[in-house]
Protein backbone atom coordinates (compact mmCIF):
# COMPACT_ATOMS: atom_id res chain seq x y z
CA UNK A 1 0.00 0.00 0.00
CA UNK A 2 1.17 3.47 -0.69
CA UNK A 3 2.17 5.59 2.18
CA UNK A 4 -0.21 8.55 2.47
CA UNK A 5 1.63 12.01 1.29
CA UNK A 6 0.63 15.28 2.87
CA UNK A 7 2.54 18.53 1.10
CA UNK A 8 2.83 21.44 3.29
CA UNK A 9 3.63 24.72 1.04
CA UNK A 10 6.22 26.61 2.85
CA UNK A 11 7.61 28.21 -0.02
CA UNK A 12 8.03 32.31 -0.49
CA UNK A 13 5.52 32.11 -3.72
CA UNK A 14 2.36 30.81 -1.83
CA UNK A 15 2.46 33.95 0.26
CA UNK A 16 1.40 35.96 -2.67
CA UNK A 17 3.97 38.12 -3.50
CA UNK A 18 3.45 40.77 -4.57
CA UNK A 19 6.46 41.10 -7.11
CA UNK A 20 8.30 37.68 -8.85
CA UNK A 21 6.90 34.22 -9.43
CA UNK A 22 4.41 33.08 -7.32
CA UNK A 23 1.15 30.02 -6.80
CA UNK A 24 -2.14 31.52 -8.25
CA UNK A 25 -3.76 28.61 -7.25
CA UNK A 26 -2.28 26.87 -4.32
CA UNK A 27 -5.28 23.93 -4.10
CA UNK A 28 -4.27 22.44 -7.88
CA UNK A 29 -1.06 23.45 -7.40
CA UNK A 30 -0.51 21.44 -4.28
CA UNK A 31 -2.47 18.41 -6.03
CA UNK A 32 -0.25 18.04 -9.07
CA UNK A 33 2.46 18.11 -6.59
CA UNK A 34 0.90 15.31 -4.47
CA UNK A 35 -0.04 13.40 -7.78
CA UNK A 36 3.95 13.70 -8.95
CA UNK A 37 5.33 12.24 -5.70
CA UNK A 38 2.58 9.15 -5.53
CA UNK A 39 2.92 8.65 -9.26
CA UNK A 40 5.91 10.18 -11.07
CA UNK A 41 9.15 10.88 -8.84
CA UNK A 42 11.47 8.12 -8.34
CA UNK A 43 13.53 9.94 -5.86
CA UNK A 44 10.40 11.23 -3.29
CA UNK A 45 12.26 9.33 -0.17
CA UNK A 46 15.75 11.25 -0.71
CA UNK A 47 15.83 14.25 2.34
CA UNK A 48 15.89 16.67 -0.52
CA UNK A 49 15.04 16.65 -4.74
CA UNK A 50 13.96 18.97 -7.60
CA UNK A 51 10.39 18.28 -8.95
CA UNK A 52 9.58 19.59 -12.47
CA UNK A 53 6.23 19.89 -13.25
CA UNK A 54 5.50 20.82 -17.51
CA UNK A 55 1.77 20.88 -18.08
CA UNK A 56 -0.99 22.43 -16.70
CA UNK A 57 0.62 25.45 -15.41
CA UNK A 58 -1.56 28.50 -17.01
CA UNK A 59 -3.32 30.20 -14.45
CA UNK A 60 -1.91 27.82 -11.94
CA UNK A 61 1.30 30.02 -11.27
CA UNK A 62 3.15 33.08 -12.83
CA UNK A 63 6.44 33.59 -13.87
CA UNK A 64 8.36 36.81 -12.69
CA UNK A 65 9.22 38.76 -16.32
CA UNK A 66 7.12 40.05 -18.91
CA UNK A 67 7.53 41.51 -22.12
CA UNK A 68 8.90 45.38 -21.97
CA UNK A 69 7.23 46.31 -25.02
CA UNK A 70 3.90 45.65 -26.58
CA UNK A 71 1.77 46.47 -29.69
CA UNK A 72 -1.24 46.98 -28.12
CA UNK A 73 -0.19 49.21 -25.31
CA UNK A 74 -2.06 47.48 -22.87
CA UNK A 75 0.71 47.24 -20.35
CA UNK A 76 -0.13 48.38 -16.99
CA UNK A 77 2.70 49.29 -15.02
CA UNK A 78 3.88 49.69 -11.39
CA UNK A 79 6.58 51.90 -9.77
CA UNK A 80 8.77 49.96 -6.88
CA UNK A 81 12.18 51.37 -5.40
CA UNK A 82 12.33 53.02 -8.82
CA UNK A 83 12.00 50.35 -11.11
CA UNK A 84 9.12 49.29 -13.13
CA UNK A 85 7.08 46.11 -12.77
CA UNK A 86 4.60 45.14 -14.97
CA UNK A 87 1.12 44.01 -13.51
CA UNK A 88 1.11 40.27 -13.22
CA UNK A 89 -1.33 39.67 -16.18
CA UNK A 90 1.30 40.87 -18.60
CA UNK A 91 3.71 37.93 -17.29
CA UNK A 92 4.93 34.98 -20.20
CA UNK A 93 3.09 32.35 -19.65
CA UNK A 94 4.94 29.17 -18.02
CA UNK A 95 6.71 26.61 -19.45
CA UNK A 96 7.80 24.78 -16.80
CA UNK A 97 8.43 24.81 -13.04
CA UNK A 98 11.02 23.66 -10.72
CA UNK A 99 9.21 22.83 -7.30
CA UNK A 100 11.95 22.12 -4.30
CA UNK A 101 10.60 20.01 -2.25
CA UNK A 102 12.02 18.54 1.38
CA UNK A 103 10.65 15.43 3.42
CA UNK A 104 9.62 16.22 6.79
CA UNK A 105 12.18 14.94 8.83
CA UNK A 106 14.94 16.93 6.62
CA UNK A 107 12.72 20.35 7.01
CA UNK A 108 12.08 19.98 10.51
CA UNK A 109 16.51 19.38 10.79
CA UNK A 110 16.84 22.79 8.90
CA UNK A 111 13.62 25.10 10.40
CA UNK A 112 12.66 25.73 13.78
CA UNK A 113 8.82 25.69 12.40
CA UNK A 114 6.00 23.44 13.76
CA UNK A 115 3.92 21.11 11.28
CA UNK A 116 0.92 19.50 11.25
CA UNK A 117 1.82 15.72 11.77
CA UNK A 118 0.27 14.40 8.48
CA UNK A 119 2.98 16.55 6.84
CA UNK A 120 5.46 13.83 4.91
CA UNK A 121 6.75 16.56 2.35
CA UNK A 122 7.54 20.37 2.53
CA UNK A 123 7.58 22.62 -0.62
CA UNK A 124 10.15 25.41 -0.19
CA UNK A 125 10.77 26.74 -3.75
CA UNK A 126 8.78 27.40 -6.73
CA UNK A 127 11.00 28.26 -9.75
CA UNK A 128 9.34 29.32 -12.63
CA UNK A 129 10.62 29.13 -16.16
CA UNK A 130 8.63 31.33 -18.86
CA UNK A 131 11.25 30.19 -22.23
CA UNK A 132 12.56 33.83 -22.40
CA UNK A 133 15.13 33.76 -19.66
CA UNK A 134 17.99 33.68 -22.48
CA UNK A 135 16.73 37.87 -23.48
CA UNK A 136 15.95 39.16 -20.12
CA UNK A 137 17.11 42.40 -21.47
CA UNK A 138 13.87 42.82 -23.14
CA UNK A 139 11.92 42.14 -20.20
CA UNK A 140 10.41 43.74 -16.90
CA UNK A 141 9.49 42.18 -13.91
CA UNK A 142 6.08 41.59 -12.24
CA UNK A 143 4.05 42.53 -9.72
CA UNK A 144 0.66 42.26 -8.64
Amino acid sequence: MQEPVHVYPFAPEFQNPKFGAGVLNHGVFLQLVTHALITDVPNAHDPLFLLRLEHGLTDIVCSAHGPKQSHNNRFQYRIQNGQAHLDRSMAYPPLACIVTIMRRDEFLRRHNFALAQETTHVITAVNVIHGHEHDLSNSLPVSG
